[in-house]
């Protein structure tokens, strides 16, 4: 919309599928770039033969080869008229959309969960549930930098779920564990309740 509310454009999926592609945060920058995040799946049942992965604003989300049965994580920059810039995606064992999108510098950086993860050059193995990730993409090309993985020593649903920057290029990763979780070379040990909370910075 407009300044003055008037509708300008939409841009959406083209699945029908109720959980298929779910979009949880996104940001502008100073040019009015928009970074959207979310996860994309196939277009029609997974499990039915020849199932085709979804597309946003007419580009199709590329998994590898053979295992587009399960949801993609994505990244997509638009300019202010809703073009797409870029558009990148990994692939997660299981349904693990992107909880939050930051901007930082010449960074675009996300987190949120994963059960295992590929993404570009970057491999990781889960079989524990879910541990919370901070991934960082260069903001113009959508080339994606690293995956800090936060690991866990127990089956649980760990998720990262809040993510910002300061002036200095510093993130700041909150979020929630069931157990037990390991930050760098801190361990964070569960105390009373179903969850506690963790507030984490990267330098």
């Amino acid at each position: 919309f407009n300044a003055q509310g008037s509708f300008l454009w939409k841009r959406e999926n083209n699945s029908l599928r109720f959980w298929s592609n779910d979009s949880f945060d996104l940001v502008i920058d100073a040019d009015n770039n928009i970074y959207t995040i979310g996860s994309a799946g196939t277009v029609g049942p997974s499990n039915e033969p020849g199932a085709v992965m979804e597309s946003f604003n007419g580009i199709q989300f590329n998994p590898p080869s053979n295992i587009q049965t399960q949801p993609c994580p994505y990244i997509v920059k638009m300019d202010a008229n809703g073009n797409t810039l870029w558009q990148a995606n990994g692939f997660s064992n299981f349904s693990a959309s992107p909880r939050a999108v930051v901007l930082n510098g010449n960074e675009v950086a996300i987190v949120g969960g994963q059960l295992g993860m590929l993404w570009g050059g970057f491999n990781i193995s889960n079989n524990m549930g879910y541990d919370p990730y901070l991934a960082r993409f260069n903001k113009e090309t959508g080339a994606i930098i690293a995956i800090e993985n936060f690991t866990s020593s127990t089956v649980a649903d760990d998720f990262a779920t809040a993510i910002t920057a300061d002036a200095q290029g510093n993130y700041y990763v909150g979020g929630m564990f069931s157990n037990q979780i390991t930050v760098g070379t801190s361990v964070l040990q569960k105390v009373g309740g179903e969850r506690d909370f963790f507030l984490a910075k990267f330098g």
